[in-house]
């Protein structure tokens, strides 16, 4: 439950602790989805080499969709591979957050079983 828990932030975190610095000029990204501003920018400042991302992100991509933040005249500019394993990354993403909306309803339709039965008491 935090705004900077993004697959990338964690992936950049842990290899900067695993190799000791926070120049990663040698490391490529894997992930299903486009980067956002808040990862476009984490993987410039990392120096990361390449990202290779398989389902484009219509509402907050930020390495094409919207805008592509690799495009400005930062200091490092990444390569970028686009639509690698796009049908199947889209399925990933499209189960983990069906799934996700499924727990979250049923959470909440606890809640409100648990509230009523307190009210009864």
């Amino acid at each position: 439950k935090t705004a900077l828990s993004h697959a990338e932030i964690e992936a950049i975190g842990k290899a900067c602790k695993k190799l000791g610095g926070w120049r990663l000029h040698k490391c490529d990204l894997y992930v299903a989805l486009e980067p956002c501003p808040m990862c476009a920018g984490a993987i410039i400042n990392a120096r990361i080499r390449t990202v290779y991302y398989g389902a484009d992100d219509s509402k907050a991509g930020s390495c094409g969709s919207l805008i592509n933040l690799f495009d400005v005249a930062y200091n490092h500019k990444p390569e970028i591979v686009k639509g690698l394993m796009k049908e199947q990354c889209s399925g990933i993403l499209t189960d983990f957050f069906r799934d996700l909306r499924k727990k979250r309803k049923e959470q909440r339709k606890l809640q409100r079983l648990s509230q009523q039965e307190n009210q009864q008491e």
